[in-house]
């Protein structure tokens, strides 16, 4: 919170260079940027916010500046109470920048490691940077931008990276910040291909040679290889560099996800979304990605779910919208699948759509296949619609030369045009099979992950573990736990006396259900059982269900209806 509206970028800045020092504590849980800044100038209970993010503390504070004068207050607070654990000012001169972020961090993780164990604490947790503050401002002015993920904000992006760069070319983050964005412009089409391709090596390259040792060079370069290249090997290996020095680094999990999913290893590309999720809950990119996994694999019932949480989370989100209105037209939903989409030019080509895939006798024009033989040219499309009508609409051979001047203009829009549904009528031909050849061998990537599985349970001895989920399930009985709406993870990890962390590898390794799943399972036994006892014909089901510990009728319901195949009351009529 800054007094000008303008120092928005500042404020912002600040507090995202204290978030990712936080991140370089072991073991410590920071929430990310996106999911940190959902509650940013809200006045909402810390209480509430706790439970929605699922943390023990919340960091509250403001970035107030002056001229060269900054007055940077925080306060560590307990989310469950609202108790105040630590508060403090801090008044500094610009030039005093990296040195006031460095200090608030370590201050923050001593006090957490004060209430809440031991955790492993650096000496330095913001290196103390040498860059010209107007620089660094100029930088964050560009990070700010660049992080709204328009076309127009990347332009200024690409502008304020330019002016930090003009500033003090030594700085690092600014000439890796350019190259993002100029790659992510000329990926989607926004600028010439190899001008905004040439202009972000060139950058990346003076980076590299001020600076290798940050996730930025990392992620960088991953840009070229991933959107530009399509040398998805290469990409990896930065990807895995960026993860072993920032294991919760945002856009690297993103970009694993991406490259697992194109390759159609779904379940592993979503295990990277979720631990995305686990410290950025509030992000519509990361519920747009999952949403886009399930899309992939045809479960398109399973994606609307996501896509929905996506927009209400970023109503702004384009291809969120898009995506939805594809799943409702291969589930052959016509209303909502108009419904799902405003009004737009783009109309006829979304009508045509519908047609090619749900009307098994449709065959398109050749007059307007003719219209659209040089629509690859058109930088500006968000969604190729033209090759998914000719390739649904019996035009497969004009629908892969079509495919092939996307694939060899290496657009971004298809990078998952193997796995694309829209293109399943192209994937038997052999020229689909030869358009490009991926460098990644993912056998080697499914394995290191198998490998990395099966090491961490080498952690534990078999017979520890067997014993461990008999007292599990004794003490789940005995004391009938589950029947407490609030029981967490944490909760009965400390009544089994064993790490959360270990609890949760017991439950999902050796039960083979997640904690919810578990729970819920023993909860709808007992709904089961209650419902069929005489005595209690005079309550609701929702009543009995409430006994049983759910703290939802929509959980509930759905829970239900998943495990036993009909509604409770269907269940019940079939008892009797």
């Amino acid at each position: 919170m800054s007094v000008e509206p303008d120092n928005e970028y500042f404020s912002d800045g600040i507090t995202e260079e204290i978030i990712n020092a936080l991140t370089k504590v072991q073991g410590l849980r920071v929430i990310a940027r996106t999911s940190s800044f959902a509650y940013k100038n809200k006045n909402q209970d810390v209480r509430a916010i706790g439970r929605e993010l699922d943390v023990e503390s919340i960091l509250e504070g403001s970035v107030r500046r002056y001229g060269d004068q900054l007055r940077v207050t925080a306060q560590l607070i307990n989310s469950e109470d609202g108790m105040h654990y630590w508060s403090e000012n801090f008044d500094r001169r610009m030039e005093d920048i990296f040195a006031l972020q460095d200090e608030i961090s370590l201050l923050i993780a001593g006090q957490v490691r004060d209430h809440f164990g031991y955790y492993p604490i650096e000496d330095e947790l913001v290196p103390h940077q040498k860059a010209n503050i107007s620089a660094y401002e100029a930088y964050l002015r560009g990070r700010f931008h660049q992080l709204r993920w328009t076309p127009e904000d990347i332009s200024k992006a690409v502008e304020y990276y330019e002016q930090s760069i003009a500033l003090d070319d030594r700085f690092a983050r600014a000439h890796y910040g350019a190259m993002q964005a100029y790659g992510l412009l000329a990926a989607w089409g926004y600028m010439p291909a190899e001008e905004g391709f040439g202009k972000g090596f060139n950058a990346f390259l003076r980076g590299r040679e001020i600076d290798s040792e940050i996730p930025d060079y990392y992620m960088a370069i991953v840009g070229r290889f991933f959107w530009k290249e399509w040398d998805f090997q290469l990409a990896y290996e930065h990807i895995e560099a960026t993860l072993e020095v920032s294991p919760t680094h945002m856009d690297a999990l993103e970009a694993m996800a991406e490259l697992l999913l194109l390759h159609g290893e779904f379940e592993a590309a979503e295990s990277y979304v979720l631990r995305a999720l686990e410290v950025d809950p509030l992000s519509g990119n990361h519920y747009y990605t999952l949403g886009n996994n399930y899309y992939m694999r045809e479960d398109f019932s399973t994606a609307i779910t996501h896509l929905d949480r996506a927009l209400a989370l970023n109503p702004e989100l384009e291809l969120a919208r898009l995506l939805k209105a594809n799943c409702y037209l291969w589930l052959k939903d016509e209303n909502s699948f108009k419904a799902a989409l405003p009004a737009s030019e783009l109309d006829e080509l979304l009508s045509l759509l519908y047609r090619s895939v749900n009307e098994p006798d449709y065959l398109v024009d050749a007059e307007l296949v003719m219209t659209w033989k040089d629509v690859a040219l058109d930088n500006s499309q968000l969604v190729p619609l033209e090759l998914f009508i000719l390739a649904n609409g019996q035009r497969e051979a004009d629908a892969l030369r079509l495919l092939a001047q996307y694939v060899e203009g290496r657009r971004g829009q298809l990078i998952n045009y193997r796995v694309e549904p829209f293109l399943r009528p192209l994937r038997a031909l052999d020229e689909f099979q030869s358009l490009h050849q991926s460098t990644l061998d993912i056998s080697l990537v499914t394995k290191a992950k198998s490998e990395e599985q099966e090491a961490s349970q080498t952690r534990f001895e078999a017979a520890q573990l067997e014993k461990d989920v008999e007292r599990l399930k004794e003490l789940l009985e005995s004391e009938r736990l589950y029947l407490d709406a609030q029981l967490s993870l944490r909760d009965l990890a400390d009544r089994l006396g064993v790490h959360a962390n270990y609890l949760s590898f017991l439950i999902n390794d050796q039960l083979k259900v997640n904690f919810n799943e578990l729970i819920n399972g023993l909860r709808l036994e007992a709904f089961k059982r209650s419902a069929l006892a005489p005595d209690n014909h005079h309550l609701t089901l929702l009543a009995l269900a409430y006994d049983s510990g759910f703290n939802s009728k929509t959980v509930f319901n759905t829970f239900f209806k998943k495990k036993e195949g009909m509604t409770p009351r269907t269940w019940l009529k079939n008892q009797s």
